[in-house]
């Protein structure tokens, strides 16, 4: 059965692994392969060693790890932005693929990859609490919910010069008959 919460799950674990490891510098297509064959992934208890995530779970968790990739200097400074007489170096490494992760998705995805914000926010606490502790979890949500905040505000503000009218433009609407 698809679990995005498992999906999530795997994702900040390669987060993790890439992060802590870039010397090792394996291709993204390396690292999966590694990863699903159980070579990286931790196990939920009672898993079999040979059971692998269905198609859908691992899709979503390598959209996850693809975008970061792809967009990780964008995530890490919308992090860095929301910290307070911190570095996200002094983050602790859990903390941070976990946040590295939801961010991810909270800037990057859209359409059917995208859960709405509050879904987002509270799944990487889980995970932060899951991967590190009680604190954690409430440090992830500040700083998650600040760039789910920003993020909001700037789409309200595209929307409104979208529809500012100036003249010179035919108005459009239903009162533009």
């Amino acid at each position: 059965m698809y679990s995005r919460r498992q999906a999530r799950e795997w994702a900040v674990q390669l987060v993790f692994e890439f992060a802590a490891n870039p010397d090792q510098a394996k291709s993204t297509e390396q690292l999966f392969q590694t990863f699903w064959e159980g070579g990286l992934r931790l196990r939920p208890e009672g898993e079999a060693p040979e059971a692998l995530p269905d198609d859908a779970a691992r899709r979503f968790a390598e959209t996850l790890f693809r975008a970061w990739v792809e967009h990780r200097d964008e995530v890490d400074e919308a992090i860095s932005k929301r910290l307070r007489n911190w570095t996200l170096d002094r983050v602790g490494s859990e903390e941070r693929a976990v946040m590295r992760v939801a961010a991810t998705e909270l800037l990057f995805l859209s359409g059917d990859d995208r859960a709405p914000d509050p879904v987002i926010i509270n799944e990487a606490v889980d995970l932060a609490k899951y991967f590190g502790s009680n604190e954690s979890g409430r440090f992830v949500n500040g700083i998650l919910d600040a760039i789910a905040r920003r993020r909001r505000a700037a789409k309200a503000r595209e929307l409104e010069k979208s529809e500012i009218w100036t003249p010179g433009q035919s108005p459009t609407g239903p009162s533009a008959k």
